[in-house]
């Protein structure tokens, strides 16, 4: 006799086989919980096709979104953050300033560029 927990022979045939789904097809709504095909939340905006909440972009994603194309002129690209008082704490300005972007070392895009008349998605 075996015990209950132990596979017999034929057993793991009778199963379906596993299927291998490519890595970032999908995405979860995190306000309804659904998941949904990304090209679907692409194709609506970055909006959730179910409940229409709207997913996280990137600054560049966002100015992508809404500029006329090849208008956008990045300026300033370089700006840093500085401690002109050079405050003094466990750890230093700059390394705290870094650490709150996430270890990055630029700010957000910012420039001239010309906005598109129709918004996609409104």
């Amino acid at each position: 006799m075996t015990a209950w927990f132990w596979k017999g022979k034929g057993e793991a045939e009778d199963r379906p086989k596993k299927v291998n789904i490519a890595e970032g097809l999908w995405v979860k709504c995190d306000s309804c919980k659904e998941i949904v095909y990304r090209a679907e939340v692409d194709r609506a905006g970055r909006v959730c096709p179910k409940c229409r909440y709207p997913f996280r972009i990137s600054a560049r994603e966002r100015i992508a979104s809404i500029v006329d194309d090849a208008s956008f002129e990045e300026r300033e690209a370089g700006l840093t953050s500085k401690d002109p008082l050079n405050f003094k704490d466990t750890k230093r300005y700059t390394e705290r300033v870094k650490a709150a972007r996430g270890g990055a070392d630029r700010w957000p895009p910012r420039g001239p560029c010309r906005l598109r008349v129709r918004l996609p998605g409104w």
